[in-house]
């Protein structure tokens, strides 16, 4: 996501070969979005093997463990950084938007985005996810046929985004709202449905991922641009989206990889949210500030690098002050359990 926002910064979704590359790398979301289903829904999946359901409980608490405090502090520390910095933008301003971002509602109608957040939107999306992830794991436990679940979260996507592309019943934010991508989540649970079941060969996979990848840069997908698409473009587009998320999710699903398996990759991984979460307000402080650079001019890698050195040490500390914080609130109860 970094590059794709660097990208965008520096003027490089150029209406060529390149430019759409540049672009379309915002799959890195739906990419995510298949890992998160394949990883969550994954314990339901054993349970329906005749395993036991997980505690609804235990996941929630790990949950918001993980996503609220440094997505919290990330959100307060930008409002608090643009109470003196100049913003261009007139949108996200005051303490109703604030409690949007906060409450991850802030998609939901024009004007709430907030500058140095705009890639809080997917937050909101994989956090409708996680609400939703219980009642999801109960129709996999009770359906006859497990593939039922993905297959009607794929056909829920496809309306939801025929219906926001040929109409604007419900605004102009619909298609990121949490039905579009519903695909992407259902792509990564028919992966875990088959990964025990079926050996996943990893080259076609990726092979088949960079085909589909390569269908995405034409107009076929729709254009790069912030212009709509057709309703036939719009499906296409989340759809191949999806189906790429899948292909990778499956490529690395079956075995270990030397390369994401190696210590440089799992620390990187371990500090991955915060990145994201940080990313996007570094890269604001080094465009317009340390390079001196307006929307739309300089160049793409000089962003990426730095941007991802400042953010990268930004990211660890706020990985280990929020491991530390999680670590003070559980010794009291922990300690409080064992007396008893």
């Amino acid at each position: 996501m970094c590059v794709t926002h660097a990208a965008f910064w520096g003027g490089d979704f150029t209406p060529d070969a390149l430019g759409a590359a540049y672009a379309r790398l915002e799959t890195a979301v739906p990419v995510f979005f298949a890992l998160s289903g394949f990883l969550l829904v994954r314990p339901w999946i054993r349970a329906r093997a005749g395993g036991t359901p997980p505690d609804v409980r235990r996941y929630a608490v790990s949950r918001a463990w993980r996503i609220l405090p440094a997505y919290w502090a990330v959100v307060t520390v930008v409002y608090v950084i643009y109470l003196w910095r100049p913003d261009g933008s007139p949108h996200g301003h005051g303490w109703g938007d604030y409690l949007r971002h906060l409450s991850f509602t802030q998609i939901y109608g024009v004007g709430h985005v907030h500058t140095g957040l705009t890639q809080m939107w997917s937050m909101c999306v994989e956090v409708a996810f996680y609400l939703a992830l219980p009642l999801l794991g109960l129709l996999l436990l009770r359906a006859r046929r497990a593939w039922t679940v993905p297959a009607a979260m794929v056909a829920l996507s496809v309306g939801w985004l025929v219906l926001v592309t040929a109409t604007e019943v419900f605004g102009k934010t619909a298609r990121s709202w949490p039905p579009g991508f519903a695909a992407a989540f259902a792509a990564g649970m028919a992966v875990a449905l088959l990964v025990d079941r079926v050996r996943l060969p990893r080259w076609p996979l990726l092979l088949a991922a960079a085909v589909a990848y390569g269908v995405l840069l034409t107009p076929l997908a729709g254009p790069i641009d912030l212009r709509l698409p057709t309703p036939a473009q719009g499906v296409t587009k989340f759809l191949l989206e999806a189906l790429i998320g899948g292909l990778l999710v499956a490529a690395f699903a079956t075995g270990p990889s030397r390369v994401l398996g190696s210590r440089p990759m799992v620390w990187l991984g371990s500090i991955s949210y915060e990145f994201f979460l940080l990313h996007v307000i570094v890269m604001e402080f080094v465009v317009l500030d340390l390079f001196g650079w307006s929307l739309f001019t300089g160049s793409t890698w000089p962003i990426v690098v730095v941007t991802t050195a400042i953010t990268i040490v930004l990211s660890w500390g706020l990985h280990v002050g929020v491991e530390r914080y999680r670590a003070a609130v559980s010794r009291p109860r922990a300690a409080e359990v064992i007396g008893r």
